[in-house]
């Protein structure tokens, strides 16, 4: 199965409630909120907007740099991938669909990056990363850019979302013998907010 097909996974076509659906042409009427102030030009445009009562989060990359166009969509349905393999469970952001060829959405989360939590804050999601992370694991995934903060969100009640997978990496069952360097990659990230904690708790002294 390739790729567009199974980012069109009928499973996971929509999960928006049966109204009217979303189109490219709704967007210049809707009011949109930039979740990135500056995305890179190999990153898509992030926005949230409320769309019949919902609120969605797009990546987009139909603006974005024209030279850089094809690897942002080949980036995109990698993201697109990840979430499929993940939906259904609580560890991302729940998947709605593809708006069209270059853009999907997804369920807006409220919540705010690891990197702004405060010290109490922070060890509570350290806890639940962890967590999270061996669960991807388990599952023979593997996030690749946990030392970003913008790439894990936690909410108000503090479950821990992980975001921005394009990263993600899938190992088949016969590179199982890999999955340590993959493992290890990801245990540098989770180090990165340890350490944060200790930083904090140094400062508050």
């Amino acid at each position: 199965m390739n790729q567009t097909k199974l980012c069109q996974d009928t499973r996971a076509r929509s999960s928006l409630p049966k109204k009217e659906a979303l189109r490219r042409h709704h967007l210049a009427q809707t009011l949109r909120m930039p979740l990135k102030k500056k995305p890179s030009a190999l990153n898509a445009d992030t926005y949230a907007l409320n769309w019949q009562q919902e609120m969605i989060v797009i990546k987009d990359c139909r603006y974005r740099p024209k030279l850089a166009h094809p690897l942002i969509r080949w980036l995109l349905r990698r993201e697109c991938k990840a979430y499929q393999r993940l939906y259904g469970t609580e560890l991302v952001p729940e998947w709605l669909g593809w708006l069209d060829k270059d853009a999907f959405m997804l369920r807006y989360v409220p919540s705010i990056p690891i990197s702004k939590l405060d010290t109490r804050q922070l060890i509570q999601a350290n806890l639940k990363l962890q967590k999270s992370v061996e669960i991807l694991h388990e599952r023979r995934l593997f996030h690749m850019d946990l030392r970003s903060g913008g790439n894990i969100l936690v909410a108000p009640g503090g479950r821990v979302y992980l975001v921005d997978l394009a990263s993600m990496v899938k190992l088949k069952p016969w590179a199982v013998p890999f999955a340590w360097c993959f493992r290890r990659w990801d245990e540098y990230g989770l180090q990165k907010w340890r350490r944060r904690v200790i930083s904090l708790l140094a400062a508050q002294k």
